[in-house]
């Protein structure tokens, strides 16, 4: 096991796991990803109360995963090295990747709606989110006495997310539509409506993702 992987490991585990060791995830894909480089085991947690809610799986991990092993659950720390690997375990575990819908402005030239990219991370321990933030930028909010949240959008996002796409292993797809769609930027020019058919579609896509629907 590589140290690239254990920086990611880390990461999710400080968002969905608990010193046991044991990460619990919706992605089927990434419980095979963990299998593959850790070892261990993974099952089914519950069963979905609605056709609408995705199954849960658990991956618990050996004993010998804990060899040269750092994430903040354990000691409060992380190393810059591996920045972008931890980043991935944070987008995969605990983050959103999206398209803010932004109104049309026809003083700005904009004659349809049109959307800007957004990556945004969440969770309880706010060590996270002040880590994420003092090495990509971005804006930290907090959302209530427990919860804080990291958020970047537009040119900044896209840069940094085209970076760490190599490095996900759950949410690289969705980076990809982010990509796809800025494709169909043209400033200064008017957007066809085929073009715009086009962005819409990519933004469904993208919904789609989000509810684990394969497109």
């Amino acid at each position: 096991m590589n140290r690239s992987d254990h920086a990611y490991l880390g990461a999710m585990v400080d968002g969905d796991g608990w010193i046991g060791l044991e990460v619990a995830n919706t992605s089927q894909q990434l419980m095979h990803w963990l299998l593959e480089r850790f070892g261990g085991k993974f099952m089914k947690r519950g069963t979905p109360k609605k056709p609408t809610h995705q199954q849960m799986f658990v991956w618990r991990a050996p004993p010998e995963t804990f060899t040269g092993f750092q994430c903040f659950k354990i000691q409060g720390r992380q190393t810059n090295r591996y920045s972008l690997q931890v980043l991935a375990g944070f987008i995969d575990s605990e983050g959103c990747i999206s398209l803010d819908k932004l109104r049309a402005n026809p003083r700005k030239g904009t004659c349809h709606p049109t959307w800007r990219p957004h990556v945004s991370i969440g969770n309880n321990d706010s060590r996270i989110v002040q880590w994420v933030a003092s090495r990509f930028g971005g804006r930290v909010q907090r959302v209530s006495d427990k919860y804080t949240r990291w958020v970047l959008r537009g040119s900044p996002a896209l840069k940094l997310l085209r970076r760490v796409r190599r490095y996900l292993v759950v949410k690289p797809d969705q980076v990809g539509i982010l990509l796809e769609y800025n494709k169909t930027k043209a400033p200064g020019t008017k957007t066809s409506s085929r073009v715009q058919e086009w962005r819409l579609e990519l933004v469904r896509r993208l919904q789609a993702m989000h509810h684990g629907i394969q497109t």
